[in-house]
């Protein structure tokens, strides 16, 4: 493995993924203690959502990295593997992450019924069934 893809891979290490879960909680809290959708208007309830869905795909990082350690200590996995997250988990936590924010906005605009959450949920396991077998 080359020294270039080494330092990309070391950049999700879990000390990596740790802060970012605490940053992100952090921007979340401070959204959610220190404005109000009225005082953002439309451009703050972007970044908002921003802020929303990097917290969702820390934690579906942070989440992914847990069952890779779990993985490795069940004897699953080499020790190479351990030291980072693969791109293919990377692009699944994205994905996922995705669902939490749109639930959020439907739920804000009053449009979250079953058929809707079962419409996120079909297109989640369509992207996390296109990810896997690519």
């Amino acid at each position: 493995m080359s020294s270039l893809a080494q330092a990309r891979l070391s950049l999700l290490s879990s000390k990596a993924i740790l802060i970012y879960i605490i940053v992100t909680f952090s921007g979340v809290l401070l959204v959610m203690n220190y404005t109000s959708p009225i005082e953002l208007g439309p451009s703050g309830m972007l970044a908002a959502f921003t802020v929303y869905y990097a917290w969702f795909f820390a934690l579906f990082m942070g989440l992914a990295h847990v069952i890779r350690v779990a993985r490795y200590r069940s004897g699953e996995s080499d020790a190479d593997q351990i030291s980072a997250i693969s791109g293919r988990a990377v692009m699944l936590a994205a994905v996922w992450g995705f669902a939490p924010l749109v639930v959020v906005a439907l739920q804000s605009i009053g449009q979250l019924d079953v058929i809707s959450i079962g419409l996120v949920l079909l297109f989640e396991a369509i992207a996390s069934i296109y990810i896997i077998k690519r």
